[in-house]
């Protein structure tokens, strides 16, 4: 008899999560599993292709402007949602307590899943590990992905506590993710495990040589994110272009992707007169083509997990440079990228010295060409999850 699988996600956009559950769905084996994908978001918002036996359903009750406001008023935590929208209307940096203690509230008048699940799967933390935890109720077992650095997200861990305590697996995508939660929480370190993201390198190839892109910078750099000021930092992007500019260095920077800081990040790019030198290009179906012709793939984040973007573009040939996130040493060895300290002293001219020597970025090109990725030891660990 096939196990009966719910998955739980957002919306599934162009980030690295929803492109790692995509990964995921398309090498389950359904002979075995009979799934259903419930997005927690309006019908109809389904952008990506997903495997044709996957059944799909949606969850939309709190998810449009004045929905949210009447449960916020209801639910008694209007002055926190007013406070949360202030913030983020001013771009003010406020971690995400404000974001738990709305969802949480919310979550108490959504309507409980009560179908029978041999497994119940949180595709990311928050919202959709808070639905699986409280909203379904007839699950014989339950987990929950966690893709950050858990540790770095300013959350109200004792509220996220009362959600862990329901799952009876927690999977991080690395070791060091897997160190930095369980930190936090060393209760649940017996049932946290590690899946490393699986990556479809075969897609990607594919779609990497399916367009050609012109980029016409004498230097050519690109960033793949989502545009969230107090996770990505792109401002120090913006200034880093601007260094090199000054420096001589006649670089174009590409930026793909979108997010509630654009408008803050297009002030940033008019205040150093770059608006001819950082593009931003919005999300792309297609972002490899980009990466494939790029001569170095910037990533400047405060905090990250295991960037599945990075893995990414080092698959397609484009060396990279990042700042020091807590997986970056086992992720960047130096033989094909750059790792910078995560600090604003210094970071400017970090990366300055690493464009100005050429031949060593073609040193790390020619060292790629050998990168390979092998996906079945997460395969083997899916298994496990779900009791294949």
């Amino acid at each position: 008899m096939k196990k009966r699988i719910l998955f739980v996600s957002h919306a599934l956009g162009k980030g690295g999560s929803a492109k790692a559950l995509i990964a995921l769905l398309e090498k389950l084996d359904y002979d075995k599993a009979d799934v259903t994908l419930k997005l927690l978001a309006p019908a109809g918002t389904l952008r990506e292709p997903l495997p044709q036996q996957v059944k799909v359903s949606y969850q939309d009750s709190w998810h449009d402007y004045s929905s949210q406001l009447k449960l916020a008023w209801k639910k008694h935590v209007f002055w926190i949602y007013l406070i949360d929208k202030f913030l983020n209307f001013f771009h003010i940096s406020h971690g995400h307590a404000f974001y738990q203690k709305i969802i949480d509230a919310c979550l108490e008048v959504e309507p409980e899943d009560n179908a029978p699940w041999d497994i119940a799967v949180a595709a990311s933390e928050l919202l959709p590990t808070y639905y699986v935890a409280k909203q379904v109720t007839n699950a014989k077992k339950k987990a929950a992905w966690l893709h950050s650095d858990y540790q770095a997200m300013r959350v109200d861990a004792g509220m996220d506590q009362r959600y862990y305590d329901k799952m009876d697996t927690i999977v991080t995508v690395n070791m060091d993710c897997a160190k930095s939660f369980c930190t936090v929480f060393p209760e649940y370190r017996q049932k946290t495990m590690v899946i490393e993201n699986i990556i479809p390198e075969q897609s990607i190839r594919q779609m990497a040589e399916k367009e050609i892109v012109q980029m016409d910078g004498g230097l050519n750099i690109i960033t793949v994110s989502r545009l969230d000021l107090p996770s990505k930092r792109m401002d120090r992007a913006v200034r880093v272009c601007r260094r090199l500019l000054d420096a001589g260095i006649p670089v174009k920077w590409y930026y793909i992707g979108d997010g509630p800081d654009r408008k803050k990040t297009e002030r940033l790019i008019k205040k150093y007169h770059l608006t001819d030198r950082f593009l931003l290009l919005g999300e792309k179906d297609n972002p490899y083509s980009y990466m494939r012709q790029a001569d170095l793939f910037v990533l400047l984040s405060q905090y990250e997990g295991k960037p599945l973007v990075i893995t990414e573009a080092m698959l397609l040939g484009c060396p990279v440079a990042v700042t020091e996130y807590r997986s970056a040493k086992e992720q960047v060895p130096e033989k094909w990228g750059y790792i910078i300290p995560n600090r604003e002293k210094g970071l400017e001219d970090a990366v300055l010295e690493i464009v100005r020597d050429t031949a060593a970025i073609e040193e790390k090109k020619n060292a790629l060409k050998s990168y390979v990725i092998d996906n079945r030891p997460a395969l083997k660990q899916i298994d496990v999850l779900l009791d294949f």
